[in-house]
């Protein structure tokens, strides 16, 4: 089969968003954020390459989402302005460069 006639090479729209493939990357811990739960570069850089290798969808981890909640070091957090902010250049930078 062709890699334009596949189901999974072909967009889907879920709500008002457009995946344009069928293929995701779940949440996992991948245990690089700071002592913060603030991203390290190590850590955007998987997410870049997942997107840049043109996986449809990422979920990009698994957060805690209060100083209380954290499971393991390394966990990724977002539970303040400064969480957010850390990962939306990134963000923007993936939505804009594929």
């Amino acid at each position: 089969m062709l890699r334009e006639k596949s189901p999974l090479f072909s967009p889907i729209k879920l709500g008002n968003v457009v995946i344009p493939n069928r293929f995701m990357r779940s949440a996992t811990c991948e245990r690089r954020a700071d002592e913060n739960g603030l991203p390290t570069p190590e850590l955007f850089k998987i997410i870049k390459n997942l997107a840049f290798g043109e996986v449809g969808l990422i979920v990009p981890g698994f957060f805690y989402i209060n100083e209380q909640s954290r499971s393991s070091i390394g966990q990724s957090g977002m539970f303040s302005n400064k969480h957010s902010q850390a990962w939306k250049s990134t963000i923007e930078q993936i939505h804009n460069e594929t």
